[in-house]
Protein backbone atom coordinates (compact mmCIF):
# COMPACT_ATOMS: atom_id res chain seq x y z
CA UNK A 1 0.00 0.00 0.00
CA UNK A 2 1.39 3.47 -1.20
CA UNK A 3 2.14 6.08 1.63
CA UNK A 4 -0.67 8.10 0.44
CA UNK A 5 -2.90 5.36 1.05
CA UNK A 6 -1.88 4.38 4.10
CA UNK A 7 -2.36 8.21 5.35
CA UNK A 8 -5.89 8.09 4.30
CA UNK A 9 -6.51 4.49 5.96
CA UNK A 10 -5.23 6.13 8.62
CA UNK A 11 -7.46 9.29 8.55
CA UNK A 12 -10.52 7.27 7.98
CA UNK A 13 -9.53 5.34 10.89
CA UNK A 14 -9.98 8.73 13.57
CA UNK A 15 -12.76 9.58 11.59
CA UNK A 16 -11.55 12.37 9.36
CA UNK A 17 -14.76 12.63 6.57
CA UNK A 18 -12.17 14.15 3.90
CA UNK A 19 -10.86 10.85 4.31
CA UNK A 20 -14.03 9.70 3.43
CA UNK A 21 -14.72 12.43 0.57
CA UNK A 22 -11.62 11.16 -0.73
CA UNK A 23 -12.09 7.42 -1.18
CA UNK A 24 -15.70 8.61 -2.61
CA UNK A 25 -14.55 10.75 -5.07
CA UNK A 26 -11.77 8.84 -6.40
CA UNK A 27 -12.74 5.09 -6.40
CA UNK A 28 -16.89 5.74 -6.62
CA UNK A 29 -16.85 5.31 -10.79
CA UNK A 30 -14.83 2.15 -11.03
CA UNK A 31 -16.57 0.24 -8.09
CA UNK A 32 -19.95 1.74 -9.64
CA UNK A 33 -18.26 0.15 -13.34
CA UNK A 34 -17.60 -3.27 -11.67
CA UNK A 35 -20.89 -3.72 -9.73
CA UNK A 36 -22.61 -2.83 -12.78
CA UNK A 37 -21.13 -5.77 -14.84
CA UNK A 38 -22.60 -8.20 -12.30
CA UNK A 39 -26.07 -6.87 -11.40
CA UNK A 40 -26.55 -5.36 -15.27
CA UNK A 41 -28.62 -2.77 -13.44
CA UNK A 42 -26.91 0.74 -12.96
CA UNK A 43 -29.07 2.16 -10.01
CA UNK A 44 -28.62 -1.02 -8.34
CA UNK A 45 -24.76 -1.00 -8.78
CA UNK A 46 -25.00 2.37 -7.50
CA UNK A 47 -26.93 1.56 -4.56
CA UNK A 48 -24.09 -1.44 -3.86
CA UNK A 49 -21.14 0.87 -3.86
CA UNK A 50 -22.97 3.49 -1.66
CA UNK A 51 -23.55 0.69 1.06
CA UNK A 52 -20.27 -0.85 0.48
CA UNK A 53 -18.56 2.77 0.99
CA UNK A 54 -21.11 3.76 3.49
CA UNK A 55 -20.04 0.00 5.27
CA UNK A 56 -16.66 1.19 5.72
CA UNK A 57 -16.86 4.25 7.64
CA UNK A 58 -18.93 2.06 9.64
CA UNK A 59 -16.31 -0.27 10.34
CA UNK A 60 -13.44 2.31 10.14
CA UNK A 61 -12.09 2.15 13.78
CA UNK A 62 -11.29 -1.83 13.62
CA UNK A 63 -10.61 -1.35 9.49
CA UNK A 64 -7.55 -3.69 8.48
CA UNK A 65 -6.27 -3.11 4.96
CA UNK A 66 -3.35 -4.48 3.64
CA UNK A 67 -3.79 -4.43 0.15
CA UNK A 68 -4.52 -1.03 -1.87
CA UNK A 69 -7.73 0.52 -0.79
CA UNK A 70 -8.50 0.37 -4.46
CA UNK A 71 -8.23 -3.77 -4.18
CA UNK A 72 -9.85 -3.49 -1.27
CA UNK A 73 -12.78 -1.93 -2.35
CA UNK A 74 -12.90 -3.71 -5.77
CA UNK A 75 -13.43 -7.15 -3.48
CA UNK A 76 -15.87 -5.54 -0.84
CA UNK A 77 -18.24 -4.54 -4.19
CA UNK A 78 -17.77 -7.62 -5.45
CA UNK A 79 -18.27 -9.83 -2.63
CA UNK A 80 -21.84 -7.91 -2.41
CA UNK A 81 -22.49 -8.26 -5.86
CA UNK A 82 -22.41 -11.87 -5.20
CA UNK A 83 -24.04 -11.61 -2.48
CA UNK A 84 -27.17 -9.73 -4.09
CA UNK A 85 -27.28 -12.10 -6.51
CA UNK A 86 -27.14 -15.36 -4.40
CA UNK A 87 -30.39 -14.01 -2.42
CA UNK A 88 -32.13 -13.10 -5.69
CA UNK A 89 -31.98 -16.46 -7.12
CA UNK A 90 -32.69 -17.97 -3.13
CA UNK A 91 -35.71 -15.58 -3.73
CA UNK A 92 -36.55 -16.88 -6.89
CA UNK A 93 -36.21 -20.62 -5.67
CA UNK A 94 -38.69 -19.79 -2.81
CA UNK A 95 -41.19 -18.07 -5.25
CA UNK A 96 -41.32 -20.67 -7.21
CA UNK A 97 -41.37 -23.72 -4.90
CA UNK A 98 -44.16 -22.04 -3.13
CA UNK A 99 -46.54 -22.01 -6.54
CA UNK A 100 -47.32 -25.60 -5.26
CA UNK A 101 -45.77 -27.50 -2.47
CA UNK A 102 -44.15 -30.36 -4.31
CA UNK A 103 -44.96 -29.42 -7.70
CA UNK A 104 -46.22 -27.02 -10.81
CA UNK A 105 -48.90 -28.37 -12.86
CA UNK A 106 -50.04 -26.90 -15.65
CA UNK A 107 -53.01 -28.85 -17.42
CA UNK A 108 -51.71 -32.01 -15.77
CA UNK A 109 -47.98 -31.56 -16.63
CA UNK A 110 -45.64 -31.79 -13.74
CA UNK A 111 -42.58 -29.98 -13.51
CA UNK A 112 -40.50 -30.73 -10.75
CA UNK A 113 -36.58 -30.61 -10.66
CA UNK A 114 -36.22 -33.73 -12.19
CA UNK A 115 -38.49 -32.58 -15.10
CA UNK A 116 -36.86 -31.86 -18.20
CA UNK A 117 -38.72 -28.04 -17.99
CA UNK A 118 -37.47 -27.58 -14.59
CA UNK A 119 -33.92 -29.25 -15.35
CA UNK A 120 -33.90 -26.25 -17.95
CA UNK A 121 -35.19 -23.27 -16.11
CA UNK A 122 -32.72 -24.30 -13.32
CA UNK A 123 -29.87 -24.53 -15.50
CA UNK A 124 -30.41 -21.37 -16.89
CA UNK A 125 -30.93 -19.54 -13.79
CA UNK A 126 -27.54 -21.20 -12.82
CA UNK A 127 -25.84 -19.67 -16.11
CA UNK A 128 -26.89 -16.21 -15.74
CA UNK A 129 -25.48 -16.02 -12.09
CA UNK A 130 -22.09 -17.80 -13.41
CA UNK A 131 -21.89 -15.05 -16.28
CA UNK A 132 -22.82 -12.19 -13.53
CA UNK A 133 -19.45 -13.85 -11.37
CA UNK A 134 -17.19 -14.26 -13.96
Amino acid sequence: MEHTETLIVEQLKIGNEDAYQYIYDHHYALLCHVASGYVKDQFLAETIVGDTIFHLWEIRETLAISVSIRSYLVRAVRNRCINYLNSEWEKREIAFSSLMPDEITDDKMTISDSHPLGALLERELEEEIYKAIH
